[in-house]
């Protein structure tokens, strides 16, 4: 497979494994957002380990990461594995809540990654109620104005719920206002907070459809309906992988250990091969939902 950057999709001849992994550097998190499927505590592995991890990941041809949390920045080495990340060119996303950045750090990533991921919940009444934060989206556009001026393309995701269906197209303006070229809407997942909300909060696939329309202008815009098992293969803080989401009972479905399992055995192992495959190959475009 190879990564499609202005599509955010990946084409050619299909893998045998794995091509686009998120890699969960900690559980642990400042915020308190309402929606976190990610709530639970969770120990995390050491920076060696996390190199191993990352060496397999270069040998079985893994070309994207999404580097996500809880909150990533909160780790003391999150510097120094994304720039080990780097070393194996692999294409790595950041998804931060912007808390612990500023223009120094933002500084050194430039040319480490290929895209920060915000998110972007609403204008900032909403933003910093679903954050739980004061003060939240202020200083995540802060750092989106800095990204941008270092040259690192800033993405916005957005978990839809009914607390902020109706502000899609506040958040698109929010969006083509700071020069963010991608909009990845994404519904919510049953699992920790999530599913304490879900029955209330959660939106419809023709609800986002019709709240969300495409421009001319950026940002270009994504929905990703995750209610298909195991569209994402994850590797938790504690090192293990599993596909989610899943509609268990246990919400992620445990496959092996990215430590001391290779990777072309977790690969023959996964569940949810054709579900995964699919996803990753075929993003919803807006209109499309």
């Amino acid at each position: 497979m190879i990564y499609q950057p202005k599509t955010h999709t990946f084409s050619g001849q299909s893998t045998p494994g794995f091509f686009t992994i998120a890699v969960q550097l900690t559980r642990c998190c400042n915020y308190k957002c309402l929606h976190c499927s990610e709530s639970s505590f969770l120990p995390s592995i050491t920076t060696e380990q996390m190199l191993i991890i990352i060496d397999k990941l270069s040998a079985h041809n893994v070309q994207r990461i999404n580097i996500s949390g809880g909150e990533p920045t909160l780790r003391t080495d999150w510097l120094k594995i994304v720039e080990y990340m780097a070393t194996k060119n692999l294409v790595t996303s950041l998804a931060t809540n912007c808390s612990q950045l500023n223009k120094a750090k933002i500084a050194k990533l430039k040319g480490l990654v290929s895209n920060i991921r915000v998110s972007i919940y609403g204008d900032e009444e909403t933003h910093d109620y679903v954050t739980q934060v004061k003060g939240s989206l202020a200083k995540t556009l802060e750092v989106v104005k800095e990204a941008k001026e270092a040259g690192i393309p800033v993405y916005a995701c957005v978990a839809v719920m009914q607390k902020n269906l109706p502000q899609l197209e506040t958040i698109q303006k929010i969006c083509s206002q700071h020069g963010i070229e991608k909009l990845l809407a994404y519904s919510l997942v049953p699992k920790g907070r999530g599913a304490t909300i879900f029955e209330k909060e959660g939106v419809s696939r023709s609800e986002v459809a019709t709240a969300l329309r495409s421009t001319k202008t950026n940002p270009e815009i994504y929905w990703s309906p995750f209610d298909q098992n195991g569209i994402c293969a994850l590797i938790q803080a504690d090192g293990t992988l599993v596909a989610t989401p899943y509609s268990g009972e246990s919400q992620v479905k445990y496959v092996g250990n990215a430590i001391t399992e290779e990777f072309e055995e977790l690969w023959r192992k996964y569940p949810f091969r054709g579900n995964y495959l699919s996803f990753s190959t075929e993003k919803l475009k807006c209109g499309n939902a």
